[in-house]
Formats: structure tokens, C-alpha cells, sequence
């Protein structure tokens, strides 16, 4: 009965576990994304400014 109970505690533990670590990264690659567009859009209006001028 103990054996039943550690192992379905294992694998609830390992399931939630599984499952925040790609919830995690997911979250902090669309983070990086928004970032790094936010970044480049920022960089080419300047450099249409400058290009116009």
C-alpha cells in the first residue's frame, strides 16, 4: 500500500513538474520575443528617421 501511494505521488510530482517547466519556458520565450521586437522596432524607426533625413 505504501509503494502505491509513493508512486502516485512520484508521478504527480513529476507531471506538475514536466508540465511547469514548458509553461515556464514557453512564458519566458514569448517574454523574449515581445523584447527583442520591441527592441528591433525601436532601432528601425530610428533608422528610417535618419535614412529620410
Amino acid at each position: 500500500m505504501r509503494f502505491i501511494t509513493d508512486l502516485i505521488i512520484t508521478l504527480t510530482f513529476w507531471s506538475f513538474t514536466a508540465y511547469s517547466t514548458v509553461e515556464v519556458y514557453q512564458f519566458f520565450r514569448e517574454a523574449s520575443i515581445k523584447q527583442v521586437s520591441r527592441g528591433l522596432s525601436s532601432t528601425v524607426k530610428f533608422t528610417e528617421k535618419l535614412t529620410q533625413e
